[in-house]
């Protein structure tokens, strides 16, 4: 279906007009230019989808990840997402070097282990999370996989920081990107949530939908059991996203023709109330100041029912056993899930419930 049929376009000017993309606000009248403006928008985002025809993955004959790696498409998005705008700024859907830079980052992620963030070292990463080649991601485990990768592969220029707990400590952060000559590390922060049992709890949704009108956010990644999707917006009570499960074949950058099929023409919206409660939250803050913005958003005027804490240091907890000897409790006592950040086993058991859980939802609805 051509997005930009006349059904689409008067179907998107129905209530509510005003859709909000990764803090970006369009105006959806007809006498306006907002619906072309978001498509075009849009099509700049890296999409990243299953593909097919790759060399094996590890010692597996897995050559395609159709079918299981959508959460590993939508962590490729993610990061993607984060180096356009940590090198562009702001302003990177307009910024001269656009196509160039896409272009470049697109190489980090194509789909050969010579390259630092493809499919295959994603999927062998895995393993610092237990999960074998070819398992199904959750969110939490996504955000480990990346914060583990990218430190071991530095290209994305960033740091990539994940707060555990629904928690994320300033002092931790700061000591974090700071250098030693005062200078700040580019920052990827990720929040994995639990937002609720077996569905996505409605008190949560205002400040959820506050999130993709925020500077420096990033949208999230989530789904639905077994269907992973980056979300990048919204409109009304629901979410703009864009959508991995599709096959593709491998592909090099010889040609143009190769590199269109990472832009995407076709967002999909879904009704948020109809997410899994499991999700990762991102937010980029190039500087220092865009970390205290950050900060403040979240604590000048506190929401009703927040998603997450921020909170100035860690908290020591000192537990006095019988025989008189104390047990600390550290960053460095976590489950296995690997990469440290005070990782804890309740957000992993959430992933499993991200990925098993038969949640009925409704089916995407395109404002199309």
């Amino acid at each position: 279906m051509d997005v930009f049929s006349d059904l689409v376009l008067d179907a998107m000017t129905q209530e509510p007009r005003e859709l909000c993309l990764l803090g970006r606000k369009y105006e959806l009248d007809k006498e306006g230019d907002g619906r072309a403006r978001f498509f075009r928008d849009m099509s700049r985002f890296l999409w990243f989808t299953y593909r097919r025809g790759f060399a094996p993955i590890g010692n597996t004959a897995h050559q395609t990840d159709s079918g299981w790696g959508c959460m590993l498409r939508c962590g490729q998005m993610l990061l993607a997402q984060a180096m356009l705008a940590s090198e562009l700024g702001d302003d990177w859907l307009s910024h001269k070097d656009l196509v160039k830079t896409r272009r470049r980052i697109v190489n980090y992620f194509l789909d050969d282990p010579r390259h630092p963030y493809s499919i295959h070292n994603i999927a062998v990463r895995g393993s610092i999370v237990k999960k074998s080649i070819g398992d199904w991601f959750g969110p939490n485990a996504m955000a480990q996989v990346l914060k583990s990768l990218t430190a071991e592969q530095p290209e994305c220029g960033l740091t990539v920081h994940v707060a555990m707990d629904s928690c994320v400590c300033t002092e931790t952060v700061v000591n974090l990107c700071s250098r030693e000559d005062g200078s700040w590390r580019p920052l990827l922060l990720l929040i994995p949530l639990r937002l609720g049992l077996d569905k996505l709890n409605e008190v949560y949704l205002p400040e959820l939908k506050r999130i993709f009108t925020l500077p420096g956010t990033l949208g999230a990644i989530g789904g639905r059991p077994n269907s992973a999707y980056y979300f990048v917006g919204t409109q009304g009570d629901d979410t703009v996203y864009l959508d991995p499960h599709t096959t593709q074949l491998a592909v090099s950058l010889e040609d143009e023709s190769s590199f269109s099929t990472y832009s995407c023409r076709e967002p999909q919206w879904t009704a948020m109330d109809s997410l899994d409660p499991s999700l990762c939250l991102a937010f980029l803050c190039r500087s220092r100041k865009d970390f205290h913005v950050f900060v403040s958003n979240f604590t000048d005027k506190p929401a009703k029912h927040q998603l997450f804490t921020i909170i100035d240091r860690e908290p020591s907890f000192d537990i006095a056993f019988a025989d008189g000897a104390d047990f600390v409790l550290s960053d460095d006592d976590d489950d296995g899930l690997g990469g440290g950040d005070g990782a804890q086993g309740g957000l992993e058991d959430s992933d499993e419930g991200f990925e098993i859980v038969p949640m009925p939802g409704a089916a995407p609805i395109q404002h199309l």
